[in-house]
Formats: structure tokens, sequence, C-alpha cells
């Protein structure tokens, strides 16, 4: 019994190990190298602020819509792309999930710039809240900082060493 408890204590290790490892890299590659300099872009462009000001004159209602529709419609981008891949489509899939990071950054700063009314809404409110919990609570554990500090160091020495790359090949 003891051992059949160390094997399933293993196997725990390691899928949790495996789901830490898929977080960290969709924050941290994903979010950080593509989906917030495509977030901080829509900030600036003019036709952002007029869209604002047009979604401050609605009822509650076609904020909401507006985001329910692009986050749900990137997110099912996000799960149609491993299909995709899987019949060999590498191209298209990469499309596929560069069309959703850019629809779900629209839908992140949709929901900045709305947050107030959204959370208004109980569901969305109920839901925000679990998630901040969650990622906090995962953020906290030893694993996750430990995960976090090995990638981060991993990060930094291929980036020292594409740059040492680019600087021998373009000089």
């Amino acid at each position: 019994m003891e051992i059949l408890k160390k094997i399933l204590q293993r196997i725990y290790y390691y899928i949790q190990l495996l789901v830490l490892l898929i977080y960290i890299v969709l924050e941290e590659l994903i979010w950080e190298e593509f989906a917030k300099p495509i977030y901080e872009f829509i900030l600036k462009l003019r036709i952002a602020t007029a869209f604002e000001q047009f979604l401050k004159r609605q009822n509650r209602y076609i904020p909401l819509i507006f985001f329910l529709s692009t986050f749900v419609f990137g997110e099912l981008l996000g799960l149609l792309t491993p299909f995709v891949l899987a019949k060999g489509l590498v191209i298209v899939a990469i499309f596929l999930y560069m069309g959703k990071i850019l629809i779900v950054a629209f839908a992140f700063w949709l929901f900045k710039i709305e947050k107030e009314r959204l959370l208004s809404f109980t569901i969305l409110r109920i839901a925000y809240e679990k998630i901040i919990f969650i990622s906090e609570k995962v953020k906290s554990t030893t694993l996750y900082q430990k995960l976090l500090k090995q990638l981060k160091a991993l990060k930094s020495y291929l980036k020292v060493k594409i740059r040492y790359i680019k600087d021998k090949i373009f000089k």
C-alpha cells in the first residue's frame, strides 16, 4: 500500500509539473512576448479611443456582448489550433494561434476599460474572483516559484546566446 501511495504521489507531482510548465510558458512567453505588445499597440490607436468612447455611451450589455464574443471566439481558435496542428498544417496552426492572440488581446483591452461594468454581472465577477484566487494560489506554490526561476534563467541564457549568434551572423 505504501508503494502505491508513493507512485500516486509521483504521478501527481509530474502532472502538477506539466500543468505549471504549460501555465508558465503561456504566461511568460505568449503573453509577455506577443499579446502584451499587441495589447499596448491597441491602446495607442485613435480608433481604440473612439471605440472606448462609443462603449461608454452604451448600456452595460453592449460591452458584455463585445467582450464575450471576442473572448469566446479567441478561445475557440485556441482550441481548434491543436487539431489543425495534428493534421500536419503547421503554418495554418501558427496563423490560427496568432489570430487567437490578437483577438484575446483585444478582449483583455476591452475588459480593462470596462472592468467595472463587466464585473457588475454576477457570473463574470464570480468567475474573475475564482480565476484570480486560483492564479494567486498557483503562483504562491514552491514548485511554481522554482520552475519560474529556472525558466527565467533559461530565457536569459537563450537571449544572450541568440544575441551572440545574431552578432556573428550579421556583422
